[in-house]
């Protein structure tokens, strides 16, 4: 969850990835062992409003929602948790559209494809209701669902980090 925090610094920002996942995916040994030195680790940020991200913002309102239901015997750490949330589910709802589209996330095509956003944006309203009980974000998961044919009548095969929908 603190790690989820750091990736969204500012309300204007995540940090969708940080590597690449065609030269890290050839070694297979614990990341300690990994000769950094060798690989190109960028940084990959997204902007708020400006680049597709509502599947990978909401998937990480979803986690940090779901870790605040865990931390709430410790208050603050459980409002910051939230309020972490809430902004990376409007982060969500101002960026449509999947992050592997965008140009310079091309580079994940290849291993972590998204074929849809709505699931995961939906995915993240219902954790938020659970943990906070706000309707909003309850009604806005049932209208989600019942405007997408496919969340609404198709039965789930599996679930997957790009497949919600048996979550939902």
């Amino acid at each position: 969850a603190d790690y989820l925090m750091k990736c969204h610094p500012d309300p204007t920002l995540i940090v969708a990835q940080i590597g690449n996942p065609a030269t890290e995916h050839k070694e297979w040994m614990r990341a300690e062992e990994i000769d950094l030195r060798d690989l190109d680790r960028k940084t990959i940020l997204l902007n708020k409003g400006v680049d597709a991200a509502q599947d990978i913002a909401a998937e990480m309102s979803a986690a940090l929602a779901a870790f605040s239901i865990v931390a709430r015997g410790d208050q603050s750490y459980y409002l910051n948790l939230v309020d972490k949330a809430k902004s990376l589910y409007d982060f969500a709802v101002k960026s449509p559209g999947e992050y592997d589209t965008n140009d310079h996330m091309k580079s994940v095509q290849n291993h972590y494809k998204s074929l849809s956003a709505l699931d995961e944006l939906v995915w993240a309203e219902i954790w938020i209701f659970i943990a906070t009980s706000e309707q909003a974000y309850l009604e806005s998961a049932i209208n989600n669902i019942n405007s997408n044919r496919e969340l609404k009548f198709e039965i789930p095969e599996e679930f997957s980090y790009d497949d919600k929908s048996a979550g939902i």
